[in-house]
Order: C-alpha cells, then sequence, then structure tokens
C-alpha cells in the first residue's frame, strides 16, 4: 500500500482536477513525476482504448527514467494486478484493457512525427525545463482523443528554472508565454509545488543534507524548488 505525505496528497488531489492544464514544479527526487505516472496509468484503466504520451526532451532519457525507471516503479506499488506488455519497436507500453502508454522523446523529427501523429487522452511533459515552449505547444495539440470517462488532460513537470521560462510565465504569472498578455481561461492552468522535505520517507539524510549544501541557486532548484532569478550580471531580464 502506497502512502504519500501531507504535500503529495495535496498534488494528488490537483491532478484529479477538472482543469485541462497541470503543473508539479520543485525540488528533485520529490515525487512529482511518480504522482503524474500513476496518475497516467489510472487514467488510461478508467478509458478502454485510451492513449496517452508520456514525453521528455531525449528519447533516451525518456526510455532510462520513465520506461526502465518509474513506470515499473509505479505499477509495481500501486497496480500490482495489473500486466503492462511493452511494444518497444512501437514505443508504447500497452494495458490489459487495450489503453496504451507512449514514451519517447522530442529531440528527433521522425519520432516526433511517429508519436504526435496520433491523438491522446493524456499528454505528460516530463522535465519541462529542457523543452522549448514551441515543442510543448505542438504536443499540446495532440491533446484530441476523445474517451468515455475521462477528460483530455495535459500535465507537467520541472525542477524550476528561471523566472521567465515559460511554465513560470504560464502557470504562475498566468501570461501566454508568446503575447504575453493574460490567459482568457486562467482556471485551466494550475500548478503545484513539491519539494525533497514532502518526500522524507523514500529518501535518506545524507542525500537531503547534501541538496542543502549545494551552492544557492542550486539549492533553491533542486532542494527549496522555487524559479530562481536569471543570468547573474545581466543588464536586464
Amino acid at each position: 500500500m502506497v502512502s504519500f505525505s501531507a504535500g503529495q496528497e495535496v498534488a494528488r488531489h490537483l491532478l484529479e482536477g477538472r482543469q485541462r492544464y497541470t503543473c508539479l514544479a520543485g525540488g528533485t527526487r520529490s515525487g512529482k513525476t511518480f504522482l503524474i505516472v500513476r496518475m497516467i496509468v489510472m487514467r488510461a484503466l478508467q478509458a478502454k482504448g485510451s492513449r496517452h504520451a508520456i514525453l521528455r526532451h531525449h528519447a533516451n532519457a525518456a526510455r532510462a527514467s520513465i520506461a526502465l525507471g518509474t513506470l515499473p516503479q509505479v505499477m509495481q506499488l500501486c497496480f500490482p494486478g495489473v500486466r503492462l506488455k511493452e511494444h518497444r519497436q512501437d514505443g508504447y507500453f500497452a494495458l490489459p484493457n487495450g489503453s496504451r502508454v507512449w514514451i519517447g522523446g522530442l529531440d528527433d523529427d521522425d519520432r516526433v512525427e511517429k508519436i504526435l501523429g496520433l491523438e491522446y487522452a493524456s499528454v505528460f511533459l516530463n522535465e519541462a525545463s529542457q523543452i522549448p515552449y514551441s515543442t510543448a505547444l505542438i504536443a499540446f495539440t495532440r491533446l484530441a482523443q476523445v474517451t468515455r470517462g475521462i477528460r483530455q488532460h495535459a500535465f507537467v513537470d520541472l525542477n524550476p528554472a528561471g523566472k521567465s521560462h515559460w511554465t513560470n510565465v504560464l502557470f504562475g504569472e498566468q501570461r501566454d508565454p508568446v503575447s504575453m498578455q493574460p490567459l482568457k481561461d486562467p482556471e485551466n492552468y494550475r500548478r503545484a509545488f513539491l519539494n525533497p522535505p514532502d518526500n522524507t520517507e523514500n529518501l535518506s539524510a545524507e542525500f537531503l543534507a547534501s541538496l542543502e549544501n549545494l551552492p544557492e541557486k542550486q539549492r533553491k532548484r533542486f532542494y527549496e524548488g522555487v524559479y530562481v532569478d536569471e543570468v547573474d550580471g545581466a543588464l536586464w531580464t
């Protein structure tokens, strides 16, 4: 039985909300990706034959961290009786009800065309600090599969980058990152923060101490989980 901390429970409830876009930002190893992958599997099981995409900037990182890491862990801990079959050549995992979870990268035109040639009920941009907004927009246009039982939902997670990063402009300032005008539907963009202290049950004291001892800028990003000021010494932001 998986248990969550108070901070993780807040994030878990947010992921179940009716908004179209949800961002989990914060420090490293805080459980952000685990919670989102868990939600995607739940959605896939709820909607027979649905499609879901988990995307990173680099395909090899997506396979190493998600396909071989977080996804098997989520299945073992949260869905131990559910069989997941990998179709590696085609880039997806199949669930018993015909739903599929695609995992891939956005760094190769052929992969992008193959993955984004489909419509999805869920799109998850993992480590979005590495993904340009122009690429994110293309991925979001594929959030179009109509299914029974679940709403279309996009998920984003990241260790916060600079304050001008598109995720902060969109989810924090609630402005369009291109026009910089206020969003017409701000209720569709929700964000929560998770940090390593929210995941102490699964982290060693030594690891937490190492994060606390990082230089200030890295500590703010990976331990405190906050968006940082832009390049030191710049004449303007």
